[in-house]
Formats: structure tokens, C-alpha cells, sequence
């Protein structure tokens, strides 16, 4: 089969990454107070670094989701990126309690998008969801399309 040059696939890489850093510099006067409630640390850390040291968000997390909900009753939350395997509460049981006392986007975090459950995720008002491990440029892109919409 035909072999892609890698010099040529290199700099198309760059125009498309060009194009995604020109859309977010665009926004730079949205910023959003983001709450991110998943176990991993190190995943917290990394969206943590993408969506507030690079572009400015306000970052919240929780461990597990009863500090997630204490979170959500005392701050003001734009947006939520949710790993439906967070420690305390079902992933499902809090998207649901979001969804039921807060009028915000919910992004799904899972290691695995398995049809039966995005369907009901999405049938519990996810807006988006996210596979594991997840790439910064997806992440960024996902968070700003739920922004637009609030």
C-alpha cells in the first residue's frame, strides 16, 4: 500500500495544531471554573495542567464524590469532567445527582466507551464524554465545545 511521507505528515500535524491553538486563543476571555472529580491523581494533575496553566481555567477537583458534592453545594461550577470510576459514589449515581441539582455540562471520563454504557450515560444528561488515557488536544477541544454552550 501506499506509505504516507513523514515529513509531509508531520507538517499537516502542525497546521491542524496551529488551526486547534488559534480556536482556543480566540477564547481567551472564557474562562470557566472546571471541577474535575476523579480518583487518579495523576490523571487530575494532567487535565489540571492542560485546562488551567495553559489556558487560564479555574480548576476544582474531588477524590471521590462526596467531596465532589460538597464542592458543587459551595463553589460555582461551569463545568464538569466526571470519571465514572471515581471512589464513593457510582459514576452513574453522581452524573445523575449533577444533572438533577445543577444546570452544567458533564464530561464522561472512562477508560473504555463501551456502547451500553455511553447510552446510559447519555441517557442521564451527559453532554461528552472522554476515553482513557486522554490526549490534552481532545481534552481542550471537548471542554471548549461544552463551554460555547453555556
Amino acid at each position: 500500500g501506499a506509505q504516507l511521507d513523514p515529513v509531509i505528515t508531520d507538517a499537516m500535524l502542525d497546521l491542524l495544531s496551529e488551526g486547534v491553538e488559534t480556536a482556543f486563543a480566540q477564547q481567551e476571555d472564557m474562562v470557566n471554573d472546571v471541577l474535575i472529580i476523579d480518583g487518579d491523581a495523576e490523571e487530575t494533575r494532567m487535565i489540571r495542567e492542560a485546562l488551567q496553566e495553559e489556558d487560564g481555567n479555574r480548576v476544582l477537583s474531588a477524590a471521590d464524590g462526596a467531596m465532589a458534592l460538597k464542592i458543587l453545594a459551595t463553589e460555582r461550577v461551569d463545568l464538569v469532567c466526571l470519571d465514572m470510576d471515581t471512589p464513593g459514589l457510582d459514576g452513574y449515581e453522581m452524573l445523575k445527582r449533577i444533572k438533577e441539582n445543577h444546570d452544567i455540562p458533564v464530561v464522561f471520563m472512562a477508560k473504555s466507551a463501551k456502547y451500553e454504557e455511553l447510552k446510559q450515560a447519555k441517557e442521564y444528561g451527559v453532554n461528552d464524554y472522554l476515553t482513557k488515557p486522554l490526549s490534552r488536544t481532545i481534552l481542550k477541544e471537548v471542554v471548549y465545545s461544552c463551554s460555547k454552550s453555556l
